[in-house]
């Protein structure tokens, strides 16, 4: 059994992402103040307005069924949040 690695990150807006490592098993929690969330969030980890049908909206407002094969939420979602340039 491995010993659990944890790293948090906390923003001065109230925002923080804890990152615990377990093994090979990586969780990232993302906790946001709610006055942050009702600014319109999107992204990777959905929109948190408790609707987990929603969660999946690609950039062009395309929006993926979360119960789609890994392929297709990949193609459909997850690479539409692909940065290229910083």
């Amino acid at each position: 059994m491995h010993a659990a690695t944890e790293w948090c990150i906390a923003r001065c807006v109230g925002a923080s992402t804890v990152i615990t490592l377990r093994g090979y098993q990586l969780d990232v929690v993302v906790q946001l103040p709610p006055e942050l969330k009702s600014q319109g969030v999107r992204g990777l980890l959905g929109n948190f307005n408790g609707v987990a049908s929603d969660d999946l909206v690609s950039r062009d407002g395309e929006t993926v069924d979360a119960s789609s094969d890994e392929e297709t939420i990949y193609y459909k979602f997850g690479q539409t949040c692909e940065l290229t340039s910083i």
